[in-house]
């Protein structure tokens, strides 16, 4: 995995990138706020979930995050979803068939993944560890939701 730092004014954001199966993956961080409304949402839906993504840390393979993200999607209301993985995926962008393309269109997402949904969620699953690195750094528990964004607020 290659890191850089990339910088927003006086920002820096940063990037990383891994092949995942035949896709050149490159994620750039979110800005602080958006990351948290993002993250808002995220722990809304899959709260629940928190327990079994307790043994992820930055070290894990994303092959193994790919199946605990599906299965956390399963409390996302159905149109919920398409926005959800937009804007989960709209700082990443693949190398698809020779071109770069940025996945923050629906359309881009249903062309890059058309037939390929274990490679989708192993690309959320990278994007969700670049962008939230702090929480698999030291491996997430058992702790509700509300804990965990009270945290980050603090």
């Amino acid at each position: 995995m290659k890191r850089k730092t990339t910088a927003t004014t006086d920002i820096k954001l940063n990037t990383e990138t891994k092949t995942i199966g035949d896709l050149e993956v490159t994620v750039t961080a979110f800005l602080p706020i958006p990351a948290m409304e993002l993250q808002a949402r995220l722990l809304k839906i899959v709260g629940p979930a928190l327990g079994m993504l307790g043994k992820v840390t930055m070290d894990s393979d994303v092959k193994e995050l790919g199946p605990l993200i599906g299965t956390a999607l399963m409390n996302v209301q159905p149109g919920e979803l398409p926005a959800l993985v937009r804007d989960v995926l709209k700082s990443t962008s693949v190398v698809y068939r020779g071109k770069n393309l940025t996945l923050d269109k629906i359309d881009t997402i249903n062309i890059v993944f058309a037939g390929r949904l274990r490679a989708m969620y192993e690309v959320i699953g990278f994007t969700l560890m670049v962008n939230f690195s702090d929480f698999f750094e030291d491996g997430l528990d058992d702790r509700s939701a509300s804990e965990l964004m009270s945290e980050e607020t603090e």
